[in-house]
């Protein structure tokens, strides 16, 4: 099944101030970097594929051409309290997108992980330029890789990923997906004092309620994820009475929960794995 970019589809349908398509780019958030100075913010950049795609550490990111669909979208200006929630917003975008086009109910892992069916379809990388002491960063990227259709994944990611339609549902959906995603995203940073995403972000949680493990400066941790801040972060029970919250990192959730009571190393516990 072939379903081409269409740059001036995209353009119609998202009011980009500046876009480019793409059919083969080393990575749309490195391109966006590269012409930041000279393209206004909210420009989009579109690839139907990546041969360096990156996810968080600088893993490579899994980008194979035809199915998938991968795009960057460049900020200006950008507040550092903004700047610590640009995935978050990013998640919530990507998700609702899903649900409008396809009629599908993603869910969210703390931070920006979308998932369906308990496996990964979008992948989400932010970075800035600027440095911590400014009060605004000149500019911040935010890349988008999502497994629209059906495809052979590595060894390394076959349990764990997924795609959002097979190939069997005849529907043609790339152009609208990432339109319908650029379009909530630009709506949800225009509207950031309120941060009216946080709501759709915890109803979607698949990590609220759940039981979480995640590695601090004193080692690995465990405990009962109960909630998620006003700032995204999640607020995690480690024992009883003591709670503390995570605003950054990355989280395993437990296939099964138990008492917070109870003996840890009493249970048999299983992992899902994270994917760059």
């Amino acid at each position: 099944m072939e379903d081409r970019l269409n740059y001036d589809l995209i353009l119609s349908l998202t009011k980009a101030p500046h876009l480019e398509v793409f059919e083969d780019i080393d990575s749309t958030n490195d391109y966006a970097k590269r012409v930041a100075d000279r393209v206004p913010g909210g420009s989009l950049f579109v690839s139907d594929h990546q041969t360096g795609g990156r996810g968080r550490n600088g893993k490579p990111f899994f980008s194979p051409k035809g199915t998938g669909v991968y795009f960057t979208i460049l900020l200006k200006d950008v507040g550092m309290n903004d700047a610590v929630n640009m995935t978050t917003v990013a998640a919530v975008a990507v998700a609702r997108a899903i649900e409008d086009v396809c009629g599908k109910v993603p869910s969210i892992k703390w931070v920006n992980d979308v998932y369906l069916g308990g496996r990964k379809i979008c992948g989400i990388l932010a970075e800035t330029q600027g440095t911590m002491e400014k009060e605004n960063l000149p500019y911040m990227v935010t890349g988008i890789g999502m497994n629209v259709y059906e495809t052979n994944f590595p060894d390394d990611l076959r349990d764990i990923a997924t795609y959002i339609l097979p190939n069997e549902s005849g529907m043609k959906i790339r152009n609208e997906l990432v339109s319908a995603v650029y379009r909530n995203f630009m709506e949800m940073v225009s509207q950031f004092p309120e941060r009216k995403y946080l709501g759709y972000y915890r109803e979607r949680s698949n990590t609220i309620g759940r039981r979480v493990s995640f590695t601090q400066r004193e080692g690995f941790t465990e405990g009962k994820a109960i909630d998620i801040d006003d700032d995204g972060g999640l607020i995690v029970e480690v024992s009883p009475g003591r709670i503390i919250t995570l605003n950054s990192g990355e989280i395993s959730i437990k296939v099964r929960n138990y008492n917070m009571n109870e003996n840890p190393s009493s249970k048999c516990t299983t992992y899902y794995s994270t994917v760059p």
